[in-house]
């Protein structure tokens, strides 16, 4: 390299030289002049852009910040959809699929994966549910045959032991068609009176109370309590809530069915009751609050079903003695209820005004 001068363009301030220049140990070649840089780069980039740059770039940034997050939104739209559809899916309402239209292409074999194993998942309760009520339809037979041959035995305590077992056996089949049947069931609502209603179940169980050493007894407080519903699903609920106080009632005392208006029912005992920290439990298939008292613990479970179809509450109310179940149904709408309140009455299952219904009352 000869000697030389260094600048940024014609005319411009000199930046350096280079030089060459003998020195004891030869020629050297020197350059000098020159600065060092002391901004940032930040600063520097902002000291040489031209000034016309910056509105654009602050437009650009602000367009970029306004305009991103409608774009995503519009294009996760779909998204949006799929996330309320998926929240409503639940065990009532089988069927039901996620849409594949507005999905981005990124979510879609997602949610093409989940709509597979929602339809796996509605395969395997329709053959589980299948499966149960063929079962339970399969032992109906059999269950008679052996009752049948059961009573035509001689009199004794094992043979009424053995009907008893038997009896509890062919309920438990009744409770898993039940759930069969409610399961499949597209019966319209309409006006249900209870009224009625419970008298019949308490006049179909007065047999089966006084046997157990209980005391049966009605009460309603209108002459009509319309309320809207399935009539033969809440004869099951009434019928299932009087059967589990015959069977847990402690074998004494008073079973009370009362229904007050406009739409509520209680059936009560006085039996050991039901501790608070199971009360929950109860309602639960399968549970019971003794693991070796008998039956399945199935009837409570479909009580709560087929209370919740007819979109009511069903409740175990705190008493100071035995279990009281307490039952809210939606009332008949546009329903006049004649007459005046009749107060506390009592009838037997013929719907007689009467005393309290008594196991002597019912038997005659």
């Amino acid at each position: 390299m000869l000697d030389g001068d260094l600048r940024a363009t014609e005319g411009s301030p000199l930046t350096s030289q280079i030089a060459r220049t003998p020195s004891p140990a030869g020629e050297v070649k020197i350059m000098f002049g020159g600065r060092l840089q002391t901004e940032s780069f930040a600063a520097l980039l902002f000291e040489r852009m031209k000034v016309i740059y910056l509105p654009f770039l602050a437009f650009t940034l602000i367009a970029a910040f306004v305009s991103v997050p409608i774009l995503v939104k519009r294009a996760l739209a779909g998204v949006d959809r799929i996330t309320d559809i998926a929240a409503s899916i639940d065990i009532d309402r089988r069927g039901q699929r996620l849409p594949l239209e507005d999905v981005p292409a990124e979510v879609l074999p997602l949610v093409k994966a989940v709509n597979a194993a929602l339809a796996r998942l509605d395969h395997g309760y329709t053959r589980q549910k299948r499966f149960l009520a063929d079962a339970a339809h399969e032992l109906r037979t059999p269950i008679a045959i052996l009752h049948t041959n059961l009573e035509a035995m001689p009199d004794s305590r094992l043979q009424r032991k053995l009907l008893n077992h038997v009896a509890r056996l062919a309920n438990t089949a009744e409770e898993l068609l039940d759930l069969h049947r409610l399961d499949n069931s597209v019966q319209p609502m309409q006006q249900v009176d209870l009224v009625p209603l419970c008298q019949s179940v308490a006049g179909d169980l007065a047999p089966s109370a006084i046997a157990g050493g209980y005391e049966l007894s009605f009460s309603a407080d209108r002459d009509r309590i319309p309320v809207h519903g399935d009539a033969g699903a809440l004869e099951r609920v009434i019928s299932n809530l009087v059967r589990n106080a015959i069977e847990h009632g402690g074998g004494q005392g008073q079973i009370r069915i009362i229904a007050s208006h406009p739409n509520v029912m209680e059936i009560s005992d006085e039996g050991p009751g039901i501790p608070p920290a199971q009360r929950e439990d109860v309602f639960e298939p399968f549970y019971r609050v003794l693991p070796r008292r008998s039956g399945a613990g199935l009837g409570l479970n479909l009580v709560r079903q087929i209370v919740q179809r007819h979109s009511g509450q069903v409740s175990i109310v705190p008493s100071d003695r035995g279990a009281r179940f307490r039952i809210s149904l939606r009332p008949a709408e546009g329903v006049d209820v004649p007459g005046a309140p009749i107060g506390d009455r009592d009838t037997d299952a013929g719907g007689r005004k009467a005393g309290p219904t008594t196991a002597s009352a019912l038997d005659r």
